[in-house]
């Protein structure tokens, strides 16, 4: 006599095969929506922090002219400059933000730092030197949970006499 139908052996063994199926597909689920979201983080911060340097590096390169008056390099984390329609502008990292006179233009920013250099590309530090300085590097560092994104762009000035 045949019997029809599964023995209990036969249908715990299913189970347990197909329990280390789905905890294998649910791993890998796991692990690709992961890289999708480290991915999208990684595009933001990247996106915000081409966006600042951009637009830094516009305003920056409109620098009335390299005077005391019209550039304050007293500082390597904020930069203080007049522009070609005597607007006083000021980017800073106030918190985790970058602003732009008090406006805030980046979110996460980790690191901001402007260093000026001569025609020669050398640092020019003191402030009393600002009339040397022609170029202006930028370098940023913006994170998004736990992706960091460094990007650095330079600026020469346009309007030097």
């Amino acid at each position: 006599m045949k019997n029809k139908g599964f023995t209990l052996i036969e249908i715990i063994v299913v189970i347990f095969v197909l329990s280390i199926v789905a905890t294998i597909g649910g791993l890998v689920l796991h692990k690709g929506f992961e890289a999708g979201y480290m991915s999208r983080d990684l595009i933001d911060a990247t996106w915000q922090s081409r966006l600042a340097l951009q637009r830094m590096a516009n305003e920056i390169r409109e620098i009335h002219s390299p005077s005391a008056a019209d550039l304050n390099i007293s500082s390597n984390n904020q930069i203080t400059f007049t522009d070609m329609n005597g607007e006083t502008i000021v980017y800073s990292r106030f918190g985790n933000y970058l602003t732009r006179n008090g406006i805030n233009i980046a979110d996460g920013v980790n690191a901001l730092t402007f260093t000026y250099v001569d025609a020669n590309n050398v640092e020019v530090t003191d402030p009393l030197q600002v009339a040397n300085v022609r170029c202006i590097y930028i370098a940023t560092s913006i994170s998004k949970r736990n992706v960091t994104t460094n990007l650095q762009t330079v600026a020469c000035l346009r309007n030097l006499q």
